[in-house]
């Protein structure tokens, strides 16, 4: 009576898992840059809409209509000079 190999030789297992593995990184390093790409572009849009806030309250003072007058912050200076956009409005 003949017994029949149905495993599979270590060095196949090895190949097999060392290509599996390396699939595994190739997703998850595709989903890493997606993910950064999408967040770079809503922090793109953040910008456009304070660049569009600082033309609608050119005047930046103090009005009725804008009661604590239109500035930005430091992070947000820094985060919009990163993707060079320039916002002209006061910096608090």
């Amino acid at each position: 009576m003949k017994i029949k190999n149905k495993g599979h030789s270590m060095l196949e297992l090895i190949i097999r898992w060392t290509i599996t593995g390396a699939i595994v990184v190739a997703i998850i390093t595709g989903f890493a840059i997606l993910l950064s790409y999408g967040a770079d572009n809503i922090d793109k849009q953040y910008c456009y809409k304070l660049q569009a806030q600082a033309e609608q309250y050119s005047n930046f003072q103090l009005s009725a209509e804008n009661p604590t007058g239109f500035y930005i912050t430091e992070l947000d200076k820094e985060q919009c000079d990163h993707f060079n956009i320039i916002i002209k409005a006061p910096v608090r």
